[in-house]
């Protein structure tokens, strides 16, 4: 596909964000994406196209426009969208488009960049602070009222894991719309409740949900944990620091529910039945995108095939990433029905369409003796799997460590660790060689076929699919480290740390979040986030 063909496509009714029927495919690292991409595109790295694709696309006559970065910085033409189509076809895929010349003749020709991540939800929060007015306090503000001992609830509406790693104090851990349940004891309790995020998105659409719930005396924290870190506050950190709002915990209130209904209903959200749903899963051409609002701890121990994990009602920050294609229906599950119908209510709001909540949730749905997935991930589908294992051989670390494959000194193998560059700095066996999985077949390109290559993964799965890709280069002596690096160390050999010199070649392939960052960089991304009302492409 041309690039000019593309933006047509995109200025067009059926190319409309929230509604278009087909999906933009970013296949590059999730750090280049980050850097730049195609406005509403879905980073899907292709690493990890095996494990989500089936969940996010489940219709495979679903037409899918894929692209790269085109020309790379040394001139060369980059593969990986020709090589993620393939991949695409393996799976049962039949209309899939490569953009000619990638991002490089998309820019070129004049196209819209979009930097950031998750920018349609962003860019949706920022309207809903201005449309509905939404009040909010300054971290002095709040750092004053606190000082003087004021009666007020801080409740932090992120991922367990981001609380672990910092949070306000005296805050307390409600993610997403698990804050609904309490909020009623919570405005009678104190004089004012302040919702916090890392930033400004989810706080903002928190605080928004509160009070078209009829609270309030309540406040979203301006710019989150990183604002009250501009403002020379400390914040705490760590596990033992975890406080859960235990009343949170119960998505049964009455109260709070009927709201929610009605607010559902005001934007034509629908219910739909566990046998309604069940039909539809049976027919791949009709069938939904799950998305699961429960806590992972919920997920992990029974859930809808193929469905998503977005805990917390997370799925309103991330919509470009699990909503690739918006005008497909969307059903969303919870344990019963409040946070699905909170998060229902945004999505109606940001222009999705054909929006349903599971009625009775995820107990119903077991109830009527319907198929459950367990497990917190999918496993990946890996093409053609028993053959692929005859075809390539397993070998435990110790055999690695004593030079498995090496011909007398003439034949030295590589060990190539397909793993991200986190997961490789962090530790990796000595004399391994980053090669991360996206630009496997490029990183290769200077071996001879009769190479013996031995990959090493973040497990066995991961490793078995980069076999694959070796094998389909026509590598011919392709090995597995058996476990990984963790039985590596379990067996107690030496580890090494840092990435190499020329790692710059393939960098940066991961997104840090602001917040680990220096202050510098907590204010730059503050900005960008408040500029994109003004500037950035507004989802339709």
């Amino acid at each position: 596909m041309e690039p000019a063909i593309l933006k047509r496509l995109l200025e067009s009714p059926e190319g409309r964000y929230c509604r278009r029927s087909w999906a933009l495919l970013d296949i590059r690292e999730a750090g280049e994406a980050h850097l730049g991409h195609i406005p509403t595109a879905t980073a899907l790295p292709r690493r990890m196209i095996e494990y989500r694709i089936r969940s996010i696309i489940p219709d495979l006559a679903t037409r899918m426009i894929v692209y790269d970065a085109g020309r790379l910085n040394d001139g060369r033409s980059d593969r990986r969208a020709s090589l993620a189509a393939r991949t695409l076809a393996c799976f049962g895929y039949t209309d899939i488009e490569i953009l000619k010349g990638g991002l490089s003749a998309w820019q070129a020709a004049q196209g819209a960049i979009a930097t950031g991540a998750n920018v349609p939800s962003k860019l949706f929060g920022e309207k809903v602070l201005e449309e509905d007015r939404i009040p909010a306090i300054t971290a002095q503000e709040l750092s004053e009222l606190l000082a003087n001992q004021k009666n007020i609830a801080i409740r932090d509406v992120r991922t367990v894991d981001e609380f672990v790693h910092h949070h306000l104090p005296g805050a307390v851990s409600t993610p997403g719309f698990d804050l609904a349940a309490s909020l009623g004891r919570l405005s009678n309790d104190h004089d004012l409740v302040v919702i916090n995020c890392a930033g400004r998105t989810r706080s903002i659409i928190a605080t928004a949900t509160a009070r078209h719930l009829g609270i309030d005396n309540v406040r979203a924290l301006e710019n989150g944990t990183m604002g009250w870190r501009l403002a020379g506050e400390k914040t705490r950190s760590g596990a033992s620091e975890l406080a859960v709002d235990t009343a949170a915990a119960d998505q049964n209130d009455p109260v709070m529910l009927e709201k929610a209904r009605y607010l559902a209903q005001s934007v034509g959200l629908r219910m739909i039945e566990p046998d309604q749903l069940a039909l539809l899963l049976d027919d791949p051409a009709r069938r939904p995108v799950i998305i699961d609002l429960r806590p992972l701890s919920q997920f992990s121990g029974g859930h809808l095939p193929q469905a998503i994990a977005l805990p917390g009602g997370q799925a309103i920050q991330r919509t470009d990433e699990f909503l690739t294609t918006p005008g497909r229906p969307v059903v969303l599950c919870d344990a019963g029905e409040l946070r699905a119908q909170l998060a229902g209510y945004w999505l109606k709001r940001m222009g999705f369409e054909s929006v349903s909540v599971l009625a009775g949730g995820f107990e119903r749905w077991s109830q009527a003796g319907h198929p459950v997935a367990t497990g917190r991930h999918e496993r990946p589908f890996i093409p053609n799997e028993a053959s692929l294992r005859q075809a390539v051989e397993f070998v435990e670390p110790a055999e690695v460590a004593a030079g498995y494959g090496a011909d007398d000194g003439d034949q030295i193998p590589a060990i190539l660790d397909v793993r991200t560059s986190r997961d490789y700095r962090s530790g990796h066996a000595p004399g391994s060689i980053w090669t991360p999985r996206g630009w496997l077949e490029d990183a290769v390109s200077d071996y001879p076929a009769s190479k013996t290559l031995i990959v090493v993964g973040q497990n066995d799965a991961q490793a078995l699919l980069a076999a694959s890709q070796l094998i389909d280069e026509g590598y011919r002596q392709v090995a597995v480290m058996k476990g990984g690096l963790a039985r590596w160390r379990e067996a107690g050999l030496p580890v090494e740390t840092g990435l190499p010199a020329n790692a710059e070649r393939y960098l940066p392939d991961l997104v840090e979040a602001p917040y680990t960052g220096d202050l510098t960089r907590m204010k730059a991304y503050l900005d960008w986030e408040v500029a994109l009302h003004a500037g950035g492409p507004a989802p339709r």
